[in-house]
């Protein structure tokens, strides 16, 4: 199950700064008068939703949604947490969430979750859990609406709430995983943000009292500990149940009051003594160092919680209270892409702790050296707000996007996706906050659009900053500063002395790629009947798929595939793929800056963006249908007039140290950037290259390569979505139509790109600079290419296998990994390579006993010691999966994109359903016989450095 921690611990864990959060929490309406916020609030009900409580105090709120179909998602919250602890409890609220899949009264030990994938839930991805400081969730997501499965969950769910063992022996078993995942989570960057914390909430419980609890704490927490905290914590009053899905509600109502209605509280509930206020302090500065983090300074003012109810005016007034912060956020992403600041980049943010108190923050990252420098920049920007305000065009863009996200809301509504609408209506009722209607929310926006001016924006945004001088100061970085904190201060109140100017106007101007010449001629027009969808060929060669679908209202999504790709270059630098990404996405077009870019699409809903791959190169783009025109004018200048500045390499080269700094701070990071490149005895096409080699590439190696590629080679364009297919067909005959002939058929490139080495047998030990207790340990098993898709079909289910076997031995049956994890690589563009593999956190010195238990299930795989229940367990989640996708457009779009160039993926699909649904435990056996070869494997363990 995951940890997780509510909004503000997740921002300052990120960078140690409260950059980008929003307020989340307000003062909840009186619980003796209403259920929920919406019975006081004069904002109009969504009428789709349906809520009660039951007589025993549970709340529940039903939903229904057909996207996709025959499916639900089910959210059982009990409010409590970390911080409902006591001093010898610290992690046991994490613990328990832990024990509530480890034996009930229904379901012995281990049993419930191979229940469910016996099901089609998939561990992790459908039955999931977290636990906070206040609250703890558990989630499920239903393949389907069969009686069976509906309700298991709900049972799964009254299980639960009343029903578990807690028994000490799986208790004793399940410490191991714990401690595992408190392993897994050490890092250089983990403790910054527990310090952090410390800081900005010093004098409170919060920083004692993390979900993960201690080591101390986790090893000697009792049984009778669990079964009190259970008993007085897991009350139905306290208690809300969501589900959200294509099910009858009335129905679903009767089958939740049937199994719920007798949950009765056992003995006396706990009480609740959580914080309530945020300590008045006088001015502080913090300082947290590490050799293997980022530099990152905030500037942070405190304020009381925002105890307004949810109504028409308080949202009026968040939304403007909103504004400044949303303007200069603009301002700041402009200077950091243009390179002219010394920040690398910076933010201001407004929220809420919970309910104690609320932050301002201004956050800036930076280079060791120039911290100070970049905290003047972003101090200027502020004060240059706070003193010139903004400018009506400023203004005038955040109401076009505003607007244009309001109305893309109503177009979409129909076709929400199912576990969002899930997890939206439990954070409304968890946070007090009524759901209106997309209808709703435009027509109030409608009515106050015009009132929101300069003056109320700027007024509001310069009270925010009253008393700058005196805020908090907060400072991560590799090395203390010289002079430490008293330093900081110093260099903070120098900022506040600079001189500042008035910002420039900026103009846009009109965007300039929107006549690309006659027309292309339509040469063939054919519909593939069994797929549904249409083909044309252009007269130049250019060729369009088209898909349309209804399952997601008004959404449409292209991807223009360009033929050779890298291997079609005579030679590309190491470190290329890494730079040329970056040079390309912050390069914008030749008559448009990045920042204009977004300036000139303002109130569009349409994107498009162009990378770069070994055998294709593509533009990924999507739009509504109102900007299919705009689609197609991006998605065709990205091919013919894409930018090269000198600011996006300035900005990859400044970036490069604090990404090197950090890479090695985690076995993850290790293995990210050198085993890739051992896979493959070498091969420098792989892995993460030398910092000191991706400072030389330039620009013009981006241009000389990428340029003759996206000129000369074959164009296919996949477009999928709710389109009128005439309407896609017209726009592409306007733009790619219309460029000059380009080949139909790819160029073959040398077969020595076609090639990669697995290493010989052999162990590799790496080191990190990370915490001393973590370790890594990776095996990888030599397999094949995909070129046979019945084959890797099958290695795709024996890899699932495996994983179940993994994690029974593991985790269920030892204790020793919170999360083992099995990867297959079966590429098709490389001939006669791939490989499965194996990774497991573990304490280092538990690698050799790792080693010897994926053996053990190794060994079983080769033999073929594959039950009945784990091909069961492991394929149905597949099957449903697979099921689900048929109602994606990202997957219709991965069928058709390219589907002249690769025919053979259209037969992959027209083979994949049946595929999966007439598999059999024997069809898994031979593949797993050859990959699991213990003599040709190769090891890796991550180690921290002495």
């Amino acid at each position: 199950m995951r940890f997780t921690t509510p909004l503000f611990f997740t921002c300052v864990s990120s960078l140690a700064l409260i950059s980008g959060c929003k307020a989340t929490q307000d003062t909840a309406p009186d619980p003796a008068s209403v259920d929920f916020a919406h019975q006081l609030s004069d904002l109009p009900l969504d009428p789709a939703i349906t809520f009660g409580r039951l007589d025993n105090g549970m709340r529940y709120a039903l939903r229904t949604n057909a996207t996709p179909s025959d499916t639900a998602s089910l959210l059982f919250r009990f409010d409590t947490g970390s911080l409902d602890e006591a001093e010898d409890e610290r992690g046991i609220a994490h613990f328990l969430e832990h024990m509530a899949f480890n034996g009930s009264t229904a379901y012995p030990e281990a049993e419930l979750v191979k229940s469910l994938e016996r099901l089609g839930l998939a561990f992790g991805a459908d039955t999931n859990a977290y636990t906070s400081f206040d609250e703890t969730v558990y989630q499920l997501e239903l393949p389907n609406l069969s009686e069976e499965v509906v309700d298991t969950s709900l049972r799964v769910m009254r299980e639960t709430a009343d029903q578990l063992l807690l028994e000490p022996d799986a208790i004793d078993r399940e410490r191991g995983v714990i401690l595992s995942e408190l392993r897994t989570r050490k890092s250089p960057g983990a403790t910054a943000g527990e310090e952090s914390l410390k800081f900005y909430l010093d004098g409170t419980a919060f920083p004692d009292r993390l979900p993960i609890g201690t080591e101390e704490t986790i090893n000697s927490v009792t049984a009778e500990n669990f079964r009190a905290f259970y008993n007085g914590r897991y009350r139905p009053e306290t208690t809300t149940l969501v589900m959200v899905g294509d099910f009858d509600i009335p129905e679903m109502e009767t089958r939740i009051r049937d199994i719920f209605s007798d949950w009765t509280g056992q003995g006396e509930p706990l009480p609740t003594e959580r914080p309530d206020t945020l300590p008045v302090r006088d001015p502080r500065v913090g300082l947290h160092t590490d050799p293997e983090i980022p530099t990152s300074i905030a500037i942070t003012l405190y304020g009381p919680a925002d105890e307004r109810t949810d109504s028409v005016e308080t949202r009026r007034e968040r939304l403007i209270d909103g504004v400044g912060y949303s303007l200069l956020n603009r301002r700041f992403s402009r200077i950091a892409t243009e390179g002219s600041a010394d920040f690398l980049g910076a933010s201001v943010s407004s929220s809420d702790i919970f309910d104690i108190g609320s932050l301002r923050t201004l956050s800036a990252s930076a280079l060791p050296d120039t911290w100070d420098a970049a905290m003047a920049d972003a101090v200027d920007e502020l004060r240059r707000a706070r003193q010139y305000c903004f400018s009506e065009s400023e203004l005038a863009e955040w109401k076009a996007n505003t607007r244009r996200g309001l109305e893309r809301a109503i177009e979409t509504a129909d076709t929400r996706r199912t576990p969002g609408l899930a997890r939206q209506l439990m954070s409304a009722i968890t946070n007090e906050r009524v759901i209106t209607t997309p209808e709703s929310s435009v027509a109030r926006y409608s009515e106050y659009e015009d009132s929101i001016t300069l003056d109320e924006v700027c007024e509001r945004f310069t009270a925010d900053w009253e008393d700058l001088e005196s805020a908090d100061l907060y400072m991560n970085s590799n090395a203390a500063p010289e002079g430490g904190e008293a330093a900081i201060r110093e260099a903070f109140n120098a900022a506040l002395e600079r001189p500042i100017t008035a910002p420039e106007d900026r103009d846009a101007g009109e965007f300039a790629y929107t006549d690309w010449g006659t027309p292309g001629e339509i040469i063939s027009r054919t519909t593939v009947e069994d797929v549904d969808f249409t083909t044309v060929d252009f007269a130049n060669g250019v060729r369009l798929n088209i898909k349309q679908t209804d399952y997601a209202r008004d959404q449409i999504i292209a991807r223009v595939s360009i033929g050779g790709g890298l291997n079609n270059a005579s030679d590309w630098p190491e470190g290329f793929s890494q730079f040329a990404g970056a040079v390309l996405s912050e390069g914008g077009l030749e008559a448009h800056t990045p920042d204009e870019l977004r300036t000139l699409l303002a109130g569009r809903n349409v994107s498009a963006g162009l990378s770069v791959g070994t055998e294709m190169i593509s533009v990924a783009g999507g739009s509504s249908n109102r900007d299919l025109d705009l689609l197609f004018d991006l998605m065709a200048a990205n091919v013919t007039a894409k930018g090269y500045r000198e600011e996006a390499v300035t900005n990859f080269r400044r970036d490069l140290d604090a990404f090197y700094d950090t890479l090695d701070s985690t076995a993850g990071g290790v293995s990210a950037r050198d085993v890739p490149r051992l896979l493959r005895s070498g091969d420098r096409r792989f892995g993460i290259p030398g910092k000191d080699l991706l400072q030389t590439l330039t620009k013009e190696q981006v241009q000389d390569i990428v340029e003759p590629l996206i000129s000369t080679g074959l164009i296919e364009i996949g477009v999928v979505g709710d389109v009128e297919v005439d309407k896609v067909i017209e726009q592409a005959a306007r733009t790619f139509g219309a460029f000059a002939p380009r080949p139909t058929e790819l160029t073959d490139y040398p077969d020595a790109k076609r090639q990669l080495t697995f290493p010989a047998p052999g162990k590799v030990t790496l080191t990190h600079a990370g915490d001393a207790d973590t370790a890594l340990y990776q095996i990888f098993f030599p397999a094949f290419d995909g070129s046979d898709t019945t084959r890797t079909r099958h290695a795709g289910l024996a890899r699932a296998v495996a994983q179940l076997k993994l994690t029974d031995v593991l985790r269920e049956r030892e204790g020793q990994s919170y999360s083992p994890s099995v990867s297959g690589y079966f590429p098709s563009g490389y001939d006669d390579y791939g490989y499965l593999g194996i990774s497991v956190s573990a304490a280092p010195d538990a690698l050799d006993t790792i080693d010897t238990l994926v053996a053990e299930v190794a060994a079983e795989m080769r033999a073929g010691e594959i039950t009945e229940d784990e091909f069961d367990r492991a394929i149905r989640p597949i099957r449903e999966s697979v099921e689900r996708s048929l109602e994606e457009n990202s997957y219709w779009l991965g069928v058709i994109d390219r589907v002249r160039t690769y025919p053979d993926e259209l037969d992959d699909h027209r083979s994949r359903v049946a595929a999966y649904q007439n598999m059999t435990r024997e069809d898994i056996i031979p593949v797993a016989k050859q990959i699991f070869d213990p003599d040709a494997a190769f090891r890796v363990n991550i180690i921290a450095a002495e």
